[in-house]
């Protein structure tokens, strides 16, 4: 049964020598050998600065949504950066919980395949490339950090 996964692996890994495997046969790469949380640093990063938005949002009785999010009319009187702090602020608990879940479960991840800085440059340009999207197809104000997520999903 070893043999059989050791050949699977050695298939899928070009048919090279056994090098990346342990002397217990166990395979070794560069994922499995980082330490778990330097390998979700900036995803937790993201989750801290999503819930601290979402604080300060509410603190602000809502005046937080008013200055970042998505509203068309601002983006063409040159507010552009709503592209992208709209990507940061949630209409209500249940949009903050369901956008965190999913970036603290595909987030680590992505991040472990794709490294750091690969990882923050595909979630940033996802979250303007989607609200960008937002803003051609939909005239409605639009908030939430969906679109950096489903980018996160593609890599």
């Amino acid at each position: 049964m070893a043999s059989t996964y050791l050949a699977c692996f050695s298939f899928f890994n070009g048919g090279g020598t056994r090098k990346n495997f342990g002397n217990d046969g166990a395979p070794r790469s560069k994922i499995t050998r980082r330490n778990s949380f330097n390998g979700r640093r900036w995803t937790n990063v993201l989750l801290a600065v999503n819930v601290l938005v979402f604080i300060a949002q509410t603190a602000t009785q809502g005046k937080l949504l008013f200055w970042g999010a998505k509203i068309n009319s601002f983006i063409d009187k040159g507010q552009l950066w709503r592209l992208a702090t709209s990507s940061f602020l949630h209409a209500n608990i249940g949009h903050l919980m369901v956008n965190c879940y999913s970036l603290n479960s595909i987030g680590p991840s992505a991040e472990n395949i794709s490294g750091p800085r690969r990882f923050l440059a595909v979630y940033f340009a996802s979250a303007i490339a989607s609200s960008a999207t937002s803003y051609w197809f939909c005239k409605q104000p639009a908030v939430g950090a969906s679109g950096a997520i489903f980018g996160l999903c593609g890599v």
